[in-house]
């Protein structure tokens, strides 16, 4: 290139090496690609369908070098062995044929050799010559604790049971008629407490009614010109009915009702109702507080009871026995409404079916 910018040209020099296909290679132009030739040697390249000799393959260890595929030893079956495959056991039908002469099939031939040698062979120990005898034992006492039935006792076998029979008789006392038992001490006597009758509580007769017992009824004279509305006393004012109601009717179980005549008040009154029950029982009568009693009253056709707490007749422990109660109560009428008045028993147990019932009521109408 001169200082002006112009350039001075010239022709390149081919100095390429020259190069040539070896074995297993071919050239064509400036490109080497690898030579299949045929089945190959070892000249030349591998291809798909090369083979190579055994005897010129290098590094073969030594358990092939031979060229013998050495697959284990051979086995050959002895006598009372079978050989299948792989599998080597024991063959049954000879062994047992060797067992034959010294073995005994079954328990019978077994004891048919065995019992007459040791039949006479029986034997004995003395209790001093067995060792290693838990303590318990070596003394030869049997020590179990015997046991013997006491007073108010009986034992059978190993059970021991109160004697009932000894238990009763220490009971010495008694209790009178209408009280029961109520403590027995420990020597067998007794505390007797009376009887209770009906579950109601106490009561205080008021102005006009008596109480004797467990009987409430009028007090005599004791209805005064006071206790009347308008203070006077006409036949509108007072009414006395003393009836009968539903007289030996048998008691069917559950709740049962008398009543008497019906009575219709033109006027706003008040009734007092004294009711009065018996029961004869029948069967195996009732347990106590089982029965209650209380005064009814069919108010225009219902069945109304009074509010009052109700009375519980006393028990009944079999047929023939007669058990009577009173219950009083007091009733406002609306003139013009309808009345019956009587008894009612409820809860009257299937035992206590068949008995005869009576109810007396009185009615006061002021």
């Amino acid at each position: 290139m001169n200082d002006d910018g112009t350039v001075v040209c010239e022709t390149d020099d081919d100095t390429a090496t020259a190069y040539t296909a070896g074995p297993g290679l071919t050239l064509s132009g400036t490109q080497f690609a690898v030579s299949f030739a045929g089945t190959g040697t070892a000249a030349t390249a591998a291809r798909s369908d090369h083979t190579q000799a055994w005897s010129s393959l290098t590094g073969v260890p030594a358990g092939f070098a031979d060229g013998t595929d050495d697959t284990g030893t051979s086995y050959t079956a002895g006598t009372g062995i079978t050989i299948s495959g792989t599998t080597i056991s024991a063959n049954q039908t000879t062994v047992e044929g060797w067992a034959r002469g010294v073995c005994y099939d079954t328990t019978a031939e077994l004891r048919g050799v065995l019992d007459p040698v040791y039949a006479a062979a029986a034997h004995s120990h003395a209790w001093s010559t067995i060792t290693s005898m838990p303590a318990g034992f070596a003394d030869g006492v049997d020590n179990d604790t015997l046991y013997a039935a006491g007073s108010g006792l009986t034992l059978s076998g190993t059970t021991f049971s109160a004697d009932t029979n000894y238990l009763q008789r220490r009971v010495t006392g008694t209790c009178p008629a209408g009280s029961s038992i109520r403590v027995i001490d420990t020597a067998g006597g007794v505390t007797c407490e009376t009887d209770d009758v009906g579950s109601g509580g106490s009561y205080t007769a008021g102005a006009g009614i008596s109480i004797s017992g467990t009987t409430i009824s009028v007090a005599a004279n004791g209805i005064v010109s006071s206790m009347i509305a308008d203070g006077t006393v006409t036949s509108d004012d007072t009414s006395l009915t003393s009836l009968t109601a539903q007289g030996s009717t048998s008691l069917v179980a559950g709740d049962n009702y008398f009543y008497g005549p019906t009575y219709t008040p033109s006027v706003n009154q008040t009734a007092v109702v004294i009711s009065l029950v018996g029961i004869a029982s029948s069967g195996t009568g009732w347990p106590e507080y089982t029965i209650w009693f209380r005064t009814a009253a069919r108010v225009g056709g219902v069945n109304q009871l009074d509010l009052d707490l109700g009375f519980y007749l006393p028990a009944a422990t079999g047929s023939g026995q007669w058990r009577t109660m009173t219950r009083s109560h007091t009733w406002s009428l609306t003139a013009g409404t309808s009345y019956q008045f009587g008894c009612f028993l409820g809860s009257v147990p299937s035992t206590a079916a068949g008995s005869s019932a009576w109810c007396h009521t009185t009615v006061i109408v002021l």
